[in-house]
């Protein structure tokens, strides 16, 4: 995992050790928790504009209960209108990562560009 300005880079090797990085841009706020060399990427979800729940920006933001009804429609509100999106990986070692970002994912293989997912 690498942060360069404001994109996150993620260096990752399938179970057939091809190797790709995932970049996601224009991160706007990120949470990574018990992040370890050896952890083994069970999915990658990401979730744009009204698909981002209550409860995945209260962990990535760190509410309590008081901060959440306080600022959690501010939060969804700002997501609508710049159309923001939610990068969520989940892996082994309870690794929990979350990023809002605006922009395209982009996915690229070691040789060559693998794809991109659009907003």
């Amino acid at each position: 995992m690498r942060v360069a300005g404001k994109a996150l880079q993620l260096f990752l090797t399938t179970t057939d050790k091809r190797k790709f990085i995932v970049t996601i841009p224009n991160i706007i706020r990120m949470r990574a928790d018990n992040f370890l060399e050896g952890n083994i990427v069970f999915d990658i979800s990401v979730y744009q504009n009204a698909e981002c729940s209550e409860g995945k920006l209260k962990s990535l933001y760190g509410y309590n209960e008081e901060q959440a009804q306080k600022y959690l429609s501010k939060n969804l509100r700002e997501i609508a209108e710049k159309n923001l999106s939610l990068f969520q990986l989940g892996s082994s070692y309870g690794c929990e990562l979350l990023a809002l970002f605006s922009g395209s994912l982009q996915i690229e293989s070691k040789s060559q560009e693998l794809g991109r997912v659009s907003d």
